[in-house]
């Protein structure tokens, strides 16, 4: 059964009482992952009690094909239902869950989590069509739906922020949803009883904190300073950010860059280069960005492409935790950022 996202409160009884699995998938893995615990907890209060919440990967189905089966037959210890969790499932697993949800013998609740699927997806075609899989798509966030976050999470917890204040915020954090949740919980704190927020309060508690950024790690990367990179990308973890969405946006960064480095080749100015890589919000790193500009190059960003695209891939296909694959490639690409400035 396809539903919206915003309609899963409504829902609520029907997945205590009715539903025997959802599916939600999409490209913002954050959002993915946020809505995806707020279903579970439908289910159980605890997503940290391993009695309760069972977590399988991808590459464990493939090496034990009765896995999920077995695990949703199975009575938890502790009473109650358990959520059996299928975390980066694949496309092509429509036959498999189809077999489980015919063979299911209790009423435990089975989650399915994944990247954006194609409409013929068989994952994908057989939740839809079932009317006790719930199914919802997370689409990308706009500008307008970081907004009204924005505007909501503070109502909601009795502040109130100017429309300059937004805007500031949205600048300095941009529209990564994961980022947005935590500096927001980072405001929220700072001010405590002062109910008014305004842009000079996100300039003094956004743009002027040690804020751990998705940028900071992107630059860190670039210049190739290996304990910043570390540190960012430690951090981002820690913020609620998801390693593929961290992925994505070093693709994005060094997609921008490959595009300066070509409109340098092409005789442009630096000042016009730069406008391509960085936003407004960014012009105070111009200095730093310039000089990877310079030791850059087309065939070393367009092999640091396509690493970072295999490093997506692995996270959704190897049992090594996706952590760890993604550090190592952070790693790697520091290196190579070291070695084209020794040149």
């Amino acid at each position: 059964m396809k539903a919206q996202k915003y309609q899963i409160d409504a829902l609520a009884s029907e997945i205590k009482n009715t539903f025997q699995g959802a599916l939600v998938f999409g490209y913002d893995e954050s959002m993915v992952q946020e809505y995806a615990k707020k279903i579970a907890h439908f289910i159980v209060p605890n997503l940290k009690d391993d009695f309760a919440v069972r977590e399988i990967t991808a590459a464990q189905i493939k090496e034990n094909a009765s896995l999920v089966l077995d695990e949703l037959n199975a009575l938890s210890l502790m009473g109650g239902r358990r959520v059996v969790w299928i975390k980066n499932a694949t496309e092509s697993m429509g036959s498999m869950i189809d077999d489980v949800l015919q063979n299911l013998k209790t009423n435990n609740f089975l989650l399915i989590t994944g990247d954006a699927f194609s409409k013929s997806a068989s994952v994908r075609v057989v939740c839809e069509n079932h009317p006790k899989i719930l199914t919802i798509v997370c689409y990308p966030d706009e500008a307008n739906d970081i907004r009204l976050l924005i505007q909501n999470t503070l109502s909601q917890n009795g502040y109130q922020i100017t429309s300059d204040a937004v805007a500031a915020f949205m600048d300095s954090v941009g529209q990564s949803r994961g980022m947005t949740l935590s500096e927001l919980d980072k405001l929220m704190t700072y001010q405590k009883n002062d109910k008014l927020i305004t842009a000079e309060t996100i300039h003094q508690v956004i743009d002027n904190s040690s804020i751990f950024s998705f940028d900071s790690l992107c630059f860190a990367i670039g210049e190739g300073n290996h304990a910043n990179a570390n540190t960012f990308y430690n951090k981002l973890l820690e913020s609620g950010e998801t390693p593929v969405s961290i992925i994505r946006k070093l693709l994005t960064y060094f997609n921008k860059l490959l595009l300066g480095v070509h409109l340098l080749s092409q005789k442009k100015s630096m000042e016009e280069a730069l406008k391509k890589v960085l936003t407004p919000a960014q012009f105070k790193l111009k200095s730093a960005v310039s000089k990877q500009l310079t030791y850059w190059n087309k065939e070393a960003l367009s092999q640091i492409l396509k690493q970072l695209l295999e490093t997506e891939k692995s996270t959704k296909t190897t049992a090594l935790p996706a952590e760890l694959i993604v550090l190592r490639t952070i790693t790697s690409l520091t290196a190579r950022a070291q070695k084209l400035q020794r040149r």
